[in-house]
């Protein structure tokens, strides 16, 4: 309902992909762990919240720069959204809980691959994980995968 593509974890989708033509960033999440057991001195989500392990996949090819900037956008804790069953939607905070060694890296490159996580906490009731853009950058308000 809120113009998020529905993708399945474990689809590839794309930014910036046009009909006929390579998608210059692809993008798979991969799975998601929901909960997971804190590493020592790490800090499970607030009573109330659960956590949120993104594992994400990420294939760019010929980018220019407002292509990089929009690719290192789709998976941070200011474009990630959380969705209830009955549409309420909230922001994300950042998860202290795991070990942050294999996080998604920040900068963007051309012809490059990435693979990593994303650790976020949310309100118990959602069962999305939405990663929102600008509607002019591909047509479509993002993505949404299920975390049930």
């Amino acid at each position: 309902p809120q113009g998020f593509l529905r993708t399945p974890v474990g689809q590839e989708t794309g930014l910036g992909c046009k009909i006929g033509q390579a998608c210059p960033v692809r993008f798979t999440v991969t799975a998601i762990d929901i909960n997971p057991p804190c590493r020592p001195y790490g800090r499970p989500a607030d009573e109330g919240w659960k956590t949120v392990v993104l594992h994400v996949s990420m294939t760019t090819g010929q980018i220019d720069t407002t292509q990089a900037r929009d690719a290192r956008l789709l998976f941070n804790v200011f474009t990630l959204q959380g969705i209830t069953p009955d549409g309420v939607v909230s922001d994300v905070s950042f998860g202290w809980c795991g070990d942050h060694k294999n996080r998604l890296p920040s900068d963007v490159l051309p012809n490059s691959k990435y693979e990593g996580t994303i650790e976020i906490t949310v309100p118990e009731a959602v069962t999305s994980i939405a990663a929102s853009q600008d509607v002019m950058v591909s047509g479509a308000r993002g993505w949404v995968w299920p975390v049930d």
